[in-house]
């Protein structure tokens, strides 16, 4: 073996068991993000749409779940039609009750930064 295929396999070995998940592991946050809906002056029936966090995973952004909680006559998640965006519609039949809605997304992500002459997004290194 000559000394410059010496170098390059031991240059690969090194690399290869350095700690590289761990350093990309440790750059996502989490977060929970609460939005509490009520209804003041309810007549009829009332209804609420409320924008979701995506639910595509990507480089930067993943979804750990929603959830949700109130005394919604009918609650469900929806999609808008155009691009997708979830939104979570609840309608409420009784108004003399007041309409409560309390919504629960969990999300992590981690910094970003964008090429502008590839015009992708990378993920941002420490």
């Amino acid at each position: 073996m000559n000394r410059r295929d010496f170098l390059k396999t031991g240059a690969a070995l090194g690399a290869a068991s350095l700690p590289w998940q761990s350093v990309w592991a440790s750059d996502w946050r989490t977060y929970e993000v609460l939005t509490r809906v009520e209804v003041a002056f309810p007549k009829g029936v009332s209804k609420v749409w409320l924008p979701l966090p995506m639910i595509d995973d990507m480089q930067w952004h993943r979804s750990l779940g929603n959830g949700w909680s109130g005394n919604a006559s009918r609650a469900q998640v929806l999609t808008d039609g155009k691009y997708g965006v979830p939104m979570l519609y609840a309608e409420w039949i009784d108004d003399a009750v007041v309409p409560r809605l309390d919504v629960t997304s969990r999300v992590a992500t981690r910094e970003h930064t964008t090429s502008i002459r590839a015009g992708r997004s990378l993920p941002r290194s420490g």
